[in-house]
Formats: structure tokens, C-alpha cells, sequence
């Protein structure tokens, strides 16, 4: 097998495993909540599992790089769930924002 089949392979493996991650039901529908959930908790749960597994002691190199992967692994599937979970909350009509503010002393003006 040439390096392109190769990594040709190795990509459809990683589209295979990503798959069983995502969200097919549409974010309008009230299915979506019940499988998102269940695919937010599967991912959580093996990041969790490989984190736990990253602590026990005895793991050679290649191990810990195959959990670390693993890990970064979960933390992207992870954010995609997020970030798919605020779409359907949007189109629901929930928008949230990052920004924050201060009301500090200076910006209340007090007659007395």
C-alpha cells in the first residue's frame, strides 16, 4: 500500500470515528436535545476515562501519547458539541454573549 492509500485510510478512519459523534437530528426538532445529550455525554466520558487512564502509573511513551491524543481527541469533538448546542439554543431564540461589564464607582452618578 503506497503512503497516499495509506493516509487515504487513515483519514476515512478518522471520519468513521467522528461520526458516532455527530448530531443528525435537526436542532428545530425535539429529538435533538436527547441525542445531543447522549453524544455530549459519550465524548465526556471518554475524555475522562483517558484522562483517568493518563494517571495510572507504568504506561510507556507511546501510551501516553495515544491518550494524550485521545484526549485532544474528546476536547474536539467536545467543542463542536458546543458549539452546535449554542446554534440550536440560537435558533431557539437564546443568544448569549461573552462580553462582560463593570458598573465601578466612577460610572454611577449619584445626586444627592
Amino acid at each position: 500500500m503506497n503512503k497516499k492509500s495509506s493516509l487515504e485510510l487513515q483519514w476515512l478512519e478518522e471520519l468513521s470515528k467522528l461520526d458516532s459523534f455527530v448530531v443528525k437530528t435537526p436542532v428545530h426538532r425535539q429529538e435533538f436535545w436527547a441525542e445531543w445529550q447522549e453524544k455530549y455525554s459519550k465524548a465526556k466520558m471518554g475524555r475522562i476515562a483517558s484522562l483517568r487512564m493518563l494517571r495510572k502509573k507504568g504506561l510507556d511513551g507511546e501510551q501516553i501519547r495515544n491518550l494524550r491524543d485521545s484526549i485532544s481527541f474528546y476536547d474536539s469533538v467536545l467543542e463542536y458539541l458546543n458549539e452546535f448546542k449554542n446554534i440550536a439554543l440560537n435558533v431557539r431564540g437564546f443568544f448569549f454573549t461573552t462580553d462582560t461589564f463593570e458598573i465601578d464607582d466612577e460610572d454611577i452618578d449619584l445626586d444627592f
